[in-house]
């Protein structure tokens, strides 16, 4: 190899990988970074012979790309996690304190929109990034993150829900954006926030999709970047294989949030307060095309954005700010209709005619005005196929309920085995009873029971009903009743305490099936023992509740990062079949009620703190009866 050849090799080795996170001051670093290691590279020829010069320059500057690679990956980490800060202490956090002053919406919701964004962001500032920070902390003396990689690679799992939920989530946003102004004023105000960059929630959203696929690309350099014999090359290796088994879980919802990624592009390039952002929204073709006025054919040059549910007729504007179009004409798929054109004096033309116009377009060539046509009726056909199974799903559905309620007598729960109220979460009190359902069996209160309803497997007996049972039982007189409730509810709202709005996060039931569930006693300071029902789902976030009916859960942990072991001597505790999960300064003894018990316990957490979950016969078996 000649000076030359091995001059502009060495260069392409030393210049720096491209980053959309690096700056202007980054840019200077890396440069007097790269003159550094020129320097000593040249010291090394100088003070080498001919024979050992090449071997150790090409091991010197292999090292210095992947130092420069792992550089790369904890400076994007740190990006992503304030990202996730953003996420969940700003935008999730802030819904959650408004929604406790001023009911929004339902609890519930939250958890639909924002899914475990808690425990992504948990797991990377708590776990990954502190590991790397140390790691490269420490690269003098020991240059690798191809283990640690490895070890939290497992985790990613983790991202499965969060894409899988990502569809409802962008769903929850602009229902409850347009159904709710005080939600939709909330989100424009943090979005307004310079921390923001003035982008979507929506937008902001999209980070954790496109992390695993980051990790993918930067593993993969950064192991191209090794030598075979290099103590980080397994580790890399396997690292390197266990994302792409968790970037595997998801490529289907993957494919569909990319294409709500090229809305979110269109978007941004549109003048005004048009809002294009809909999960079932889907871009299917866009162009140029030429529009032929009606009132005196002039040809008019225009821009089209064809959705699966909607068509933008734009203008092109001067390139002066990333809002490249201005809309000129919105036509909804809807009745959407295409014909041949009938014009004598342009040829390639076609009509299309919607709802609220008709427009004439022409094109240059007769094989883009065929594509053009074909891509319109194959959004029209899919929308109306789409359309007539809703329907069809609609009516299906709305039978189900009305073929059980009434019908069959109820399976009982008992007054011990729920502490709220199942249809409101409102606590019970010694004043505020607990009353049955004669329906569905629930434990309600007196206000979400006061309507009564004849039930057929009691011979038509009007009995005590709860009022979703009510609204399935007596719909004719629901309305009506609801109408003058309401009436009676404004009269008498100067003498009524408010109720008390639940503060609680995650909406979840403790009957719902779990991984393992059963009652337990705990304590943190080993003094004072509360006995609670616990229950891990395959979400692997462990749920305590005061008692095993209650539908709303009393706190909510994300178990991976934890440890779980049995207790010691060291740990001071005088009681029988306790264990401890614990995470960094936080410690949590819990009192199983046998020795058998206290086993399957054990076993099963330190599977899922590991995001593993047990087989289906031990999940059987772990589901506790004592109640």
């Amino acid at each position: 190899m000649s000076e030359a050849e091995e001059s502009n090799e060495a260069d392409d080795i030393i210049s720096p990988p491209h980053s959309d996170d690096e700056d202007s001051a980054s840019d200077d670093t890396d440069h007097e970074f790269e003159t550094e290691i020129v320097t000593q590279l040249n010291m090394q020829r100088i003070t080498s012979d001919d024979g050992v010069e090449s071997g150790d320059e090409t091991f010197a500057l292999k090292m210095t790309k992947a130092q420069r690679i792992a550089n790369e990956l904890l400076t994007t980490e740190r990006s992503y996690v304030q990202n996730l800060y953003l996420l969940d202490q700003v935008f999730h956090l802030q819904v959650i304190k408004t929604n406790r002053e001023h009911q929004m919406f339902p609890d519930n919701v939250i958890p639909r929109i924002f899914s475990n964004i808690k425990s992504i962001y948990q797991f990377h500032n708590d776990f990954l990034l502190p590991q790397l920070e140390k790691r490269m902390a420490d690269w003098a003396a020991e240059p690798r993150i191809g283990d640690v990689m490895r070890k939290f690679a497992p985790f990613l799992k983790l991202y499965s829900e969060y894409v899988k939920n990502f569809d409802c989530a962008m769903k929850m946003i602009k229902f409850w954006c347009e159904r709710s102004p005080r939600f939709g004023r909330l989100i424009l105000d943090i979005q307004s926030k310079p921390e923001c960059s003035h982008l979507t929630l929506q937008h902001h959203m999209l980070a954790p999709i496109q992390r695993v696929p980051r990790y993918q690309l930067l593993l993969k350099d950064y192991l191209n970047h090794l030598f075979p014999d290099s103590i980080d090359h397994q580790d890399t290796k396997k690292a390197l294989e266990l994302v792409n088994l968790a970037a595997c879980h998801s490529n289907e919802a993957l494919r569909k949030i990319e294409k709500f990624r090229k809305l979110l592009i269109v978007n941004e390039q549109l003048v005004g307060m048009m809002d294009l952002i809909s999960p079932g929204r889907e871009l299917i073709k866009e162009g140029k095309i030429i529009r032929i006025s009606a009132k005196d054919g002039d040809h008019i040059e225009r821009y089209l954005f064809l959705f699966n549910d909607l068509l933008l007729v734009c203008q092109s504007l001067p390139l002066i700010s990333k809002q490249q179009f201005k809309i000129k004409s919105k036509i909804d798929v809807q009745g959407l209709q295409v014909f041949e054109g009938h014009n004598l004096e342009t040829p390639n033309t076609f009509y299309v005619q919607g709802q609220q116009k008709s427009i004439e377009l022409h094109t240059s060539t007769v094989e883009e005005k065929l594509e053009w046509q074909n891509a319109f009726e194959s959004v029209i056909a899919e929308y109306n196929l789409k359309r007539s199974s809703k329907k069809a799903s609609l009516k299906l559905g709305s039978r189900l309920d009305k073929e059980i309620v009434g019908k069959v007598p109820p399976v009982w729960i008992k007054d011990q085995e729920t502490s709220m109220c199942m249809n409101c979460t409102t606590t019970f009190t010694t004043f505020r009873r607990r009353h049955h359902c004669r329906a569905c069996g629930h434990v309600i209160c007196g206000k979400c029971s006061s309507h009564k309803a004849p039930l057929l497997y009691d011979d038509n007996q009007v009995s005590r009903v709860c009022d979703r049972c009510f609204d399935i039982l007596c719909p004719s007189n629901s309305e009506r009743l609801k109408t003058l409730q309401t009436q009676a509810s404004v009269r008498s709202q100067q003498n009524q305490q408010p109720a008390k709005k639940t503060n609680l996060i995650l909406q979840v039931k403790a009957s719902d099936s779990a991984v393992i569930s059963g009652y337990l006693n705990i304590t943190c300071n080993k003094k004072t023992w509360l006995r609670r029902w616990f229950s891990v789902r395959d979400d692997y976030v462990l749920y305590s509740f005061k008692a095993h009916q209650d539908v709303v859960a009393l706190t909510a942990v994300p178990l991976p990062g934890y440890q779980v072991l049995s207790v010691d001597s060291d740990d001071g505790i005088d009681r029988e079949h306790t264990f401890k999960i614990f995470h960094k300064l936080k410690v949590y003894y819990l009192q199983a009620e046998d020795e058998s018990s206290l086993k399957r316990w054990i076993d099963v957490l330190q599977l899922v703190v590991l995001l593993k979950l047990p087989p289906p016969e031990m999940q059987q078996e772990s589901h506790s009866g004592s109640h």
